[in-house]
């Protein structure tokens, strides 16, 4: 039988939403078939590996270091959109900062290319 298969920006979120439990830690395949909408093997299978699925889903966070501006996070997304039909996929491949920064600031990225052509 074979099963759903959520869209990556499906899974992207719920990684994300899922690891936000996790308070400050990263999450484990154990925490996300527990507390996840999906299965980590759905995750694996759509990114090619369970750690490439956390990475695309920027899940390891940011260091007080690092952290970047909301203004600067909106910026890039303008850059990005100059040069690319922007969408979650060309973002990750074109932009300097996580998918995950972006939904933990705006709460979706629909939302942050809005205030993006704002600025």
């Amino acid at each position: 039988m074979t099963g759903f298969q959520p869209s990556e920006d499906t899974l992207l979120k719920d990684l994300i939403r899922t690891n936000r439990k996790t308070e400050g830690e990263t999450i484990t395949k154990q925490q996300y078939e527990k507390e996840g909408d999906y299965n980590p093997w759905q995750a694996a299978n759509r990114f090619g590996s369970w750690n490439d699925a956390k990475a695309s889903a920027g899940v390891y966070g940011e260091t007080r270091k690092n952290k970047v501006s909301d203004k600067e996070l909106l910026e890039d997304i303008k850059r990005v959109s100059e040069q690319n039909e922007l969408s979650t996929k060309t973002y990750r491949e074109h932009g300097n900062h996580s998918i995950s920064t972006i939904y933990n600031r705006f709460e979706s990225f629909e939302t942050a290319k809005e205030k993006a052509f704002e600025i």
